[in-house]
């Protein structure tokens, strides 16, 4: 059973990992293949063939990936909602010990002129058990819709950022906290360039922890016994699948619509947070699929992963609700990044002498 639950959780952590760190979303994340059942065959075959020393398409001195994200997230308490919408595409290259990156992407946020508040005692009622205390945040209705480009030449970052819909009243909250958005021009758009070797090295820690989280997960993988995998993916109603080509493989991990009721029938019977989280919440949908696609040198290429999850509980006596779908796809290929000429980017310390023209050399 442990080496299952370790099983279940790499595959959601994976999902996770993929899903909110992702538009050019053009594979929806899935990958296509004729699925068939793993059977123990096939098991240890794939198994054998993982790498399992660097599993992970890639090198030290050379790296790429592209991820990109569709998602979209309601919550509703009581009567007030909310909707967070987002697209993302994120490119990377490391070549020769240079760094190049390029992320666009665009966030939509409505929520009505309640949901604050709402929200606000919504976190009361989490801790305290009582969410009926008024409270009165004053942001009113929300529509406001973000949009950015940002690149990075191995230590230069150029920011095109832009922010619309944000009411008077708003602006004057947000100039509370210190940042005023008519002083810095955000609704009509900034276009900044700002040098600082940290975000390179900040940038590099991030993409080789995620490396080396995904290489640990399948190297957990690799020493789990079938029968115990088919036990309890049977018991609990999660297709376990394979599309075998003559360069690569790729496994195929598919909730079913008795898969949740199924966890929580086990979780009654366990001891721990498993079984605490299904007593305070009910899930009504756990359509997740997780799709592993490897080369023909066992080195993981793509992950995909689509999902739509959706559960409520009580926050003291108000109820919630929470759902969340979407879809993303992270692949180890080396992309190409085409900068755009950044000669309107300015340095918002006013040191534009300062800073290098942009590289604008590409890597095929």
């Amino acid at each position: 059973m442990k080496k299952f639950l370790i099983f279940i959780c790499i595959a959601f952590s994976l999902f996770s990992v993929v899903s909110f760190y992702g538009c050019e979303n053009k594979e929806n994340g899935a990958i296509d293949g004729n699925y068939v059942p793993v059977t123990e065959e096939s098991y240890e075959r794939i198994l054998g063939l993982i790498d399992g020393e660097n599993p992970v398409a890639g090198s030290e001195t050379a790296f790429g990936g592209t991820l990109s994200s569709d998602l979209s997230a309601d919550l509703t308490i009581g009567e007030s909602s909310a909707r967070i919408s987002e697209t993302e595409t994120l490119k990377l290259q490391y070549l020769n010990e240079l760094l190049k990156a390029s992320l666009t992407g665009d966030v939509t946020v409505h929520a009505d002129e309640t949901f604050p508040d709402a929200f606000v005692g919504m976190i009361a009622g989490l801790f305290s058990g009582n969410s009926s205390e008024e409270t009165s945040t004053d942001i009113g209705e929300i529509n406001a819709v973000g949009n950015v480009s940002a690149f990075l030449d191995d230590t230069v970052t150029y920011l095109n950022a832009k922010i619309t819909g944000l009411t008077e009243r708003q602006k004057e909250l947000l100039k509370e906290e210190g940042f005023d958005a008519d002083e810095i021009g955000i609704e009509s758009g900034v276009k900044y360039r700002l040098s600082d070797t940290d975000v390179k090295e900040t940038a590099l820690e991030t993409v080789w922890g995620a490396v080396g989280f995904i290489s640990e997960a399948i190297a957990k993988v690799k020493t789990l016994d079938y029968q115990a995998v088919n036990d309890y993916t049977t018991l609990f109603d999660i297709g376990f699948d394979i599309d075998e080509k003559e360069d690569g493989f790729t496994v195929r991990l598919k909730t079913s619509e008795t898969t949740a009721e199924k966890l929580r029938a086990w979780a009654n019977e366990e001891e721990g947070d498993l079984k605490d989280f299904f007593e305070t919440a009910s899930v009504s949908n756990l359509d997740v699929t997780l799709y592993l696609s490897f080369d023909g040198y066992g080195k993981l290429v793509k992950i995909a992963a689509n999902g739509d999850i959706a559960l409520s509980f009580s926050a003291g006596e108000t109820p919630v609700t929470a759902r969340l779908s979407g879809n993303a796809t992270l692949s180890f290929a080396m992309p190409k990044i085409d900068f755009p000429s950044f000669d309107d980017y300015v340095d918002p310390a006013g040191n534009n002498d300062t800073v290098p023209p942009a590289d604008e050399t590409l890597v095929s």
